[in-house]
C-alpha cells in the first residue's frame, strides 16, 4: 500500500514467508538485522531489523511495515498476533519506485556493509497506461491512492519483481490469502 486513499501516512509493507522454515530477519555471524529500504543506493526509507529483539517469521507468517503505527491503526484493524514495525522517517513514492530486503554481508576494509538482495519490486503507479509514446506501464493504476493495495498473486511460486504477478485489490494486511 504504496498510496492510501485519505491518511497518507498509513502507507505499509507485507513481508511473507514463503517457506516452511523459521526465517530470522537477523544475521547472528555478522551481528545485523535484515534491511528494508526503498533505494539501497539513496535510500529515503532504511529500516534495519532489530538485534536485540530479533523478529522471526515463522513458516507462512507475514508481519507489517509501517510508515506511522497510529496512522496505520486509525486506518486498519489488525490480528494482534501479526507483528507490526514501523519504519520511522521517508515514505513510499507515489509514482514507483525500487523497494528492497536485504540481508547483511560482510564488513569490508573500511568498515562497509555489504547487503545481499533476497528480495526487490520495482513497482510504479501504472499512469502511463497503453500509451505507447510514453512506455507501456503494466502496474495496475486502482492502486495509486484509490484505495486499493497492490497484492501478489501467487507468492509461492512466481517472480515478485515482475508486475504480471501482481493485482489491485482490496486493502487486506496481515492476511494473505493461500491458495
Amino acid at each position: 500500500m504504496y498510496h492510501p486513499a485519505g491518511v497518507a501516512a498509513a502507507e505499509y509493507i507485507e513481508l511473507t514467508n514463503i517457506t516452511q522454515e523459521p526465517v530470522w530477519l537477523y544475521d547472528d555471524l555478522e551481528l545485523e538485522g535484515w534491511r528494508f529500504t526503498d533505494d539501497p543506493d539513496n535510500p529515503g526509507i532504511d529500516f534495519r531489523f532489530p538485534i536485540f529483539d530479533a523478529v522471526v517469521l515463522g513458516p507462512n507468517e507475514s508481519l507489517l511495515l509501517v510508515a506511522d503505527g497510529l496512522a496505520f491503526e486509525s486506518v486498519f484493524e489488525i490480528d494482534e498476533a501479526v507483528q507490526i514495525l514501523a519504519w520511522g522517517t521517508g515514505k513510499l513514492s507515489n509514482g514507483g519506485e525500487k523497494i528492497q530486503l536485504s540481508m547483511p554481508g560482510e564488513l569490508d576494509e573500511l568498515g562497509n556493509r555489504s547487503w545481499i538482495r533476497v528480495d526487490r519490486v520495482n513497482y510504479s503507479d501504472g499512469t502511463n497506461g497503453n500509451n505507447f509514446s510514453q512506455g507501456y506501464d503494466p502496474w495496475p493504476r486502482s492502486a495509486d491512492g484509490l484505495g486499493r493495495a497492490l497484492h501478489r498473486i501467487a507468492p509461492y511460486d512466481t517472480y515478485g519483481n515482475d508486475p504480471i504477478n501482481w493485482q489491485a485489490g482490496e486493502p487486506s494486511p496481515g492476511l494473505l490469502e493461500r491458495e
